[in-house]
C-alpha cells in the first residue's frame, strides 16, 4: 500500500483514525497503531511480516541478554544475524553473480522477495541493540512495544531511520492533540502533493527521456534527464519523509527531519547534512566514529563508510560507485578546495559552491540512475557531445515546454523560500489553524484529482 493511493487517503487512514481517537488509553492506542502497522506492511507481502515479527523478537530478546549479563557474544550474534539477513535478501544475487564473475562459475540466481524496507527497519534494530549494550537507553520490557518501534508504519517502509531513543518516552505516554492532528495531517498534505503533483510527473519526463535509444538522446536531452531525476527523487523522498512525519505527528510521535533543502548546499560536505540525515547519522554514529573517525584512519574510514553508503542504496555496483564518487568528492573538498577558498564566505564564493554541488549532484544522480554501465557510459558521452554529437532533439524541447513551469516551480521550491513565506502567516496560532486547515483541504483535493489520472506512482526507495 502506498500512502500516494486512495485505497490509504480515503480508506486505511480514515478508519485508523477513527479508532485510535476513540481511545483515550495509551495502551489501546499503541495496540490499535501496532496491529494497523502489521497491516499497512502486510499489504506488500503477507508472509514476510513473519520475517519482521521473528527478527523483532529475536532483537528484543538479545538486548535484554545483553542488557542483564553485559556479554559480548549475544551482541555479536544479534548484530550478524541482523545483517545476515539483510545480505540475504537484498545482496545474495549480487553476491551470486560476483562469484560467477570471479570463478567463471555458472551458479543461478535465488528467486527471493526483498522485503519492503527491510534497509530501513535493519537499521532501527542495529541501532538499538548497540545503545543498548553502549548504555545509551535500556531496553524495552514488552514485546509488543518494541514492536511498534519496529513496525511503526509511517516510517517503517522508507525511513526515516527512526533510533529507539527517539520515541522510547513517547511509546508509554504521549498527547495526542487537535493541534498535533492539524499539524500533522498539514504535513501529510505537503508531502503527498510533492509526491503526487511533483515527482511522479517529473519522474514520467525523466523516464520519457531515458527510454529513447541512448544514442539518439542529445546533450539537452541527457542534462535534462539527470536533472529531472535529481528533482524527482528529492521530491519522491523528502515527500515520504514529509507524510512519515506528518502522519507520526498525528500519532503523537515527534520524528527528527530528513531534509534540509540540500540542493542550497554550497559543497558537497554540506549537502549530505542535508539529504537522508537520518542515514548520514547512522553512518558517521555507527561506522565512522567507531572505526576511529577523524582521528584514526579517516581517509580509510571514509571509504568504508561510503562504499556502505552506495551498498546500501541498492544490490548493484553502479551504486557502490555511486558512493566511492561521493567519497573521493568529499575528499577533494576537504584537502583542495577549502584551502582555495579559506576564510572567504562572499556571494561569489557562495555562487561557485551552489554551482559546484549541483554539477557534482548530476555527475552522481548519472551513475545512481543507470545499473546497466553501458547506458551509464553512453549518457555520459551525450552530456558532454562526445557520443551523440546533438545539442537537442524534438522530444527534449517538447518535454521541456510542457513542463517549464513545473520545473521552475520545482526548483524555487527546493528552497526555503515558500516555506518562510508560509511561517510568517502561521505566526498566530489560531489563523494558523484555521489556514493549515484550507491548505489540507486543497492540497488533498488536487492530490486526488491527479491520483485519478496517474498511472506512474513508484516510490523510488522502497526498493531500499
Amino acid at each position: 500500500m502506498l500512502f500516494s493511493s486512495l485505497t490509504f487517503v480515503y480508506i486505511f487512514l480514515p478508519i485508523l483514525l477513527v479508532l485510535y481517537f476513540l481511545n483515550d488509553k495509551v495502551f489501546y492506542k499503541n495496540i490499535i497503531l501496532l496491529l494497523f502497522s502489521l497491516i499497512f506492511y502486510s499489504f506488500g507481502e503477507p508472509i514476510l511480516v513473519v520475517l519482521l515479527i521473528i527478527i523483532s523478537l529475536l532483537n528484543f530478546l538479545s538486548a535484554k541478554i545483553i542488557y542483564n549479563t553485559k556479554n559480548n557474544i549475544p551482541f555479536y550474534i544479534i548484530i550478524a544475524l541482523d545483517i545476515l539477513s539483510l545480505a540475504y535478501f537484498k545482496y545474495i544475487n549480487l553476491i551470486i553473480d560476483s562469484i560467477n564473475f570471479l570463478l567463471n562459475s555458472n551458479i543461478s540466481n535465488i528467486n527471493v522477495s526483498l522485503p519492503l524496507g527491510i534497509s530501513f527497519y535493519t537499521f532501527q534494530l542495529i541501532s538499538y541493540i548497540i545503545d543498548v549494550k553502549r548504555g545509551t537507553v535500556e531496553p524495552q520490557k514488552q514485546f509488543y512495544k518494541f514492536l511498534l518501534y519496529v513496525s511503526l508504519f509511517p516510517q517503517l517502509i522508507a525511513g526515516p531511520i527512526v533510533r529507539y531513543q527517539d520515541v522510547a518516552q513517547a511509546i508509554e505516554k504521549r498527547e495526542c492533540s487537535s493541534e498535533n492532528l492539524i499539524n500533522g495531517l498539514y504535513r501529510f498534505s505537503i508531502g503527498l502533493s510533492k509526491k503526487i503533483i511533483i515527482a511522479n510527473v517529473l519522474g514520467q519526463m525523466c523516464k520519457d527521456i531515458f527510454s529513447v535509444e541512448m544514442g539518439r538522446i542529445s546533450m539537452l536531452g541527457s542534462w535534462l534527464g539527470v536533472f529531472t531525476f535529481a528533482l524527482q527523487i528529492y521530491f519522491d523522498f523528502s515527500g515520504y519523509s514529509d507524510m512519515a512525519i506528518g502522519l507520526c505527528k498525528i500519532f503523537g510521535f515527534n520524528i527528527k527531519e530528513n531534509f534540509n533543502y540540500p540542493y542550497i548546499a554550497t559543497t558537497i560536505t554540506d549537502f549530505w547534512k542535508r539529504w537522508h540525515i537520518s542515514l548520514s547519522s547512522f553512518f558517521r554514529d555507527y561506522v565512522y566514529i567507531p572505526l576511529g573517525g577523524k582521528y584514526s584512519g579517516q581517509i580509510r574510514n571514509l571509504i568504508i563508510v561510503w562504499a556502505l553508503t552506495g551498498l546500501w542504496h541498492g544490490a548493484s555496483y553502479n551504486f557502490i560507485l555511486w558512493g566511492l564518487y561521493f567519497c573521493i568528492v568529499l575528499l577533494f573538498e576537504k584537502y583542495v578546495l577549502i584551502k582555495l577558498f579559506k576564510n572567504k564566505k562572499g556571494l561569489l564564493e557562495n555562487f561557485i559552491g551552489r554551482v559546484w554541488t549541483i554539477f557534482i549532484i548530476l555527475i552522481a544522480n548519472n551513475i545512481f540512475y543507470f545499473t546497466n554501465f553501458d547506458k551509464m557510459i553512453s549518457n555520459f558521452k551525450n552530456m558532454f557531445l562526445i557520443s551523440s554529437g546533438k545539442m537537442s532533439d524534438a522530444l527534449t524541447v517538447s518535454l521541456l515546454k510542457e513542463n517549464f513551469v513545473l520545473i521552475v516551480l520545482s526548483v524555487i521550491l527546493t528552497t526555503p523560500l515558500v516555506n518562510n513565506l508560509m511561517e510568517n502567516l502561521f505566526i498566530d496560532k489560531k489563523r494558523a489553524i484555521v489556514l493549515k486547515t484550507i491548505l489540507v483541504i486543497i492540497l488533498i483535493s488536487f492530490s486526488t484529482i491527479n491520483m485519478l489520472g496517474q498511472s506512474y506512482n513508484p516510490f523510488l526507495y522502497f526498493r531500499f
